[in-house]
């Protein structure tokens, strides 16, 4: 509760009038007050007694101070104790009274499209020792989704779509040459069931948003990991593969920058989902662009340290290949690099559409196009790169010789026993020289023709 004399704005809402909704199918735009007080602390004024003078309501945001007098919002002499608007009846305000026992209001908002401000003042006494609970909701013409989030909800019924037909596609494909598959192709299947996954969940969160007037905070972090954890599977695939050489030896320890990596793709991940979280809360809880600012700043740093890795990586790695005449694996990874640069680039624009949205303002005609600021620029461009690298790793026979499974081995008497059925290890990227165990025993591998 305020403090006495006080008011805070807790909430904005984005609302179409009734005239300029797409879905106008429930009529006029309603708010439902569902609030009530209780003690909180013994002692002081008791709810009844104590919570006279408190009020709730909800105006226009660009009219609030022409609606309200900032000196004399509690009243003058004659009314003081109470909230006074500057004229009678505004139009677009709805008003609550909060008393102790619970009461379920509604009203309906008659005003223009806009950005509405809840407002809670305190025009008593001291009540510190009170507890407001409850609820306030906004159900426009097409339910209770902000007007500028509505549309997301058919986004991502679209991209869920689109992820299951590609990894449908690509698991046709790929599951035939299952065990023969390089990390990439394998990569390309966890990406794209994550992308199911991602999207069906965050349509899942706007659906019932939209119905119930519930966000659902469990269905957020799952969706918010799986954005998250879909762009750490992708670093991490390209990082992996562009090694110049695949561990032979069972007894392989991991390299540092295999450490490094993976804690800093574990930081991006943590990092990711803290600027998701505090972008879901900019526009209702109007959070200041330097507060945003700071706290996208780690997530970005990490990306960029972790694009500039993958691409030395694969610079790396094509120059090793182009060493040992591998033609063809070079043009994989040199389409491969191209795909990173062009992901690279529109990463950039993507991260600066969604810190400089300018389509979340008070101006309703430009709030249909706030989905590919907000959503729409990032899941279009990692679709797109995704079925951009499924065509360039799609695998056929001649790529039959590029395995990078491995049977059980085991060593008996100083002797190997076990390899990979119908393949060879590439000289490429294994050594026939490189040493399988202590004791300087090697092992060659040739395919049977």
């Amino acid at each position: 509760v305020p403090q006495e004399k006080s008011l805070h704005m807790q909430y904005f809402f984005y609302i179409y009038s009734h005239e300029e909704s797409s879905a106008a199918r429930r009529g006029p735009p309603t708010v439902r007050f569902d609030l009530h007080v209780s003690e909180f602390l013994r002692g002081g004024a008791s709810p009844r007694a104590g919570s006279k003078g408190l009020e709730v309501f909800v105006a226009p945001q660009k009219e609030l101070w022409t609606i309200i007098d900032p000196n004399h919002f509690c009243g003058h002499e004659d009314t003081l104790g109470r909230l006074a608007f500057t004229r009678g009846s505004p139009e677009g305000v709805a008003r609550h009274e909060i008393v102790p026992s619970r009461q379920v209001a509604q009203a309906t908002l008659h005003g223009p499209s806009g950005i509405y401000v809840l407002v809670l003042a305190n025009c008593g006494g001291d009540m510190t020792n009170l507890r407001l609970s409850g609820s306030v909701s906004v159900q426009n013409s097409h339910g209770f989704l902000p007007a500028i989030a509505y549309p997301k909800k058919e986004l991502y019924g679209v991209f869920a779509v689109l992820y299951s037909l590609s990894a449908l596609s690509w698991a046709y494909v790929a599951l035939p040459w299952w065990a023969q598959l390089h990390l990439v192709q394998k990569g390309l299947v966890v990406i794209s069931m994550t992308g199911v996954i991602e999207c069906i969940s965050w349509w899942l969160l706007y659906f019932r948003w939209n119905i119930s007037s519930e966000f659902s905070d469990f269905v957020f972090d799952i969706a918010a990991l799986c954005t998250a954890c879909k762009i750490v599977v992708a670093f991490r695939v390209v990082l992996t593969s562009a090694k110049p050489k695949e561990p032979l030896r069972l007894n392989d320890r991991r390299s540092n920058d295999s450490f490094v990596g993976d804690a800093m793709l574990m930081l991006y991940m943590v990092c990711a989902f803290n600027e998701m979280l505090v972008l879901s809360l900019r526009h209702s809880r109007a959070l200041d662009f330097h507060f945003v600012l700071m706290n996208a700043a780690p997530s970005i740093a990490l990306a960029c340290g972790l694009f500039l890795w993958c691409h030395i990586a694969l610079v790396r790695k094509i120059a090793h290949l182009k060493e040992t005449n591998h033609d063809a694996r070079v043009v994989q990874f040199g389409r491969s690099q191209m795909i990173l640069a062009v992901a690279t680039f529109a990463a950039c624009a993507v991260v600066l559409l969604q810190l400089f949205d300018p389509t979340a303002d008070d101006e309703s005609s430009r709030w249909s196009y706030h989905w590919f600021f907000s959503d729409g620029a990032f899941q279009l461009t990692f679709f797109v790169v995704q079925c951009a690298a499924m065509y360039t790793w799609r695998p056929d026979s001649s790529q039959a010789f590029h395995v990078h499974g491995y049977t059980q081995v085991s060593q008996v008497g100083g002797a190997i026993v076990g390899a990979p059925v119908g393949a060879a290890w590439e000289d490429d990227e294994n050594s026939a020289d490189d040493d399988v165990t202590g004791n300087g025993n090697r092992m060659e591998t040739y395919l049977a023709s």
